[in-house]
């Protein structure tokens, strides 16, 4: 079969979640595959070699300039028509509306937040996935959902048949394990100033990431603890930025809090490997993969059982009242003052994380593109 991945997530030079679930998918299907003819579709030449192991096609932006959802609406259906397509994967919500009958299509959704949280979003997002969405998603022949939560919340908010819809959680990346080499912790901690002790939060910057609640939570402990908070991640919108410093500033634990933004992807597992714990706020998830780093990497986690993240951690984690700093206060103290609890969890994470496989996901996807 001759089959096209709308690959742009993975020309990202700062990489997020999405990019890195289309990134390991896709190099794990082209490792796999031996039958089907797969086409890469983006827009701008770049040096990712992925793009050697298959078909690369470079699709012209739009006239409404360098949007790649316009792109895929409007203007990538004449490139399907042109390869003569069988499947059209688009990994993202964006799917062109016109394509010829026989080319069977798939998206792959990770979240329904801006229609689920909609304050959390900008107003264009909640817009198009209200006014777009359900006419896309009725159009795709199959449906990728990365959890049980988001196949639900179509099934919930679009009435969408689950037949339809197919889970295939993202994958646990080799390069996050337990790292023991001193030397390159050392050199880590000092590329980013890390301080010796620490709790480890990643998320980008925004109100669904309810990172409110954890510096508050941490203000209530932050004298009773040796362990500083440090949050890895790029700012977001609405002006959490400013919102998140005025908050520290308020709460007079500038000293204790550090920010250092967006961290390069080959830095995290060490990052990782130098935190005492993982504390994870969000109020809303597609899957939640920083959990599953953090558990690949043998430490313990503690989050909400709220949208996907109890399909994440299992019973491997500790579990918090993300809307209560007292509680998460309460919780963390509790955890980082018994090293017997910590040995403990930190078992349950590396068992959990072993049932999340790249391999896996890949070999699921491809069944499926032998199915429809």
């Amino acid at each position: 079969m001759k089959i096209g991945l709308v690959s742009d997530a993975i020309d990202l030079k700062r990489k997020t979640g999405i990019s890195f679930y289309v990134y390991h998918l896709i190099k794990n299907i082209l490792n796999l595959n031996k039958k089907n003819q797969f086409f890469l579709l983006h827009s701008e030449k770049n040096d990712e070699k992925l793009y050697k192991k298959a078909k690369e096609v470079i699709i012209p932006y739009s006239l409404f300039g360098k949007k790649t959802s316009l792109r895929n609406l409007f203007h990538l259906s004449k490139f399907v028509k042109r390869l003569n397509l069988d499947i059209l994967h688009e990994f993202n919500v964006f799917m062109p509306f016109m394509v010829k009958n026989n080319t069977k299509r798939i998206m792959t959704v990770y979240d329904l937040s801006p229609i689920v949280l909609p304050h959390t979003h900008l107003k264009r997002s909640s817009i198009y996935y209200r006014l777009f969405l359900k006419r896309v998603l009725r159009k795709a022949n199959a449906i990728i959902a990365i959890s049980q939560n988001t196949k639900r919340d179509l099934i919930r908010y679009f009435r969408i048949h689950g037949k339809k819809v197919y889970v295939i959680y993202p994958g646990r990346d080799e390069s996050f394990k337990i790292i023991k080499n001193k030397n390159i912790k050392e050199k880590i901690k000092k590329k980013y100033n890390l301080p010796d002790k620490f709790i480890l939060d990643v998320s980008t910057i925004e109100p669904r990431k309810n990172l409110s609640c954890l510096i508050k939570a941490y203000s209530l402990i932050s004298d009773k603890i040796d362990e500083k908070l440090v949050i890895v991640g790029g700012y977001g919108w609405r002006n959490e930025k400013e919102r998140v410093d005025k908050l520290i500033k308020k709460l007079k634990i500038r000293d204790k809090v550090k920010i250092i933004g967006y961290a390069e992807g080959k830095d995290m597992p060490m990052i990782f490997n130098l935190c005492e714990i993982f504390v994870f706020t969000s109020i809303y998830e597609g899957f939640g993969l920083p959990l599953l780093e953090a558990m690949a990497c043998g430490k313990p986690v503690l989050c909400g059982k709220n949208s996907s993240l109890k399909e994440v951690v299992g019973n491997a984690g500790l579990e918090i009242n993300e809307k209560n700093p007292k509680d998460v206060a309460n919780k963390i103290e509790k955890i980082l003052k018994s090293s017997k609890m910590r040995k403990e969890l930190s078992k349950k994470s590396l068992k959990q994380s072993k049932k999340f496989s790249w391999k896996k996901s890949a070999l699921e996807l491809l069944k499926i593109y032998s199915s429809i």
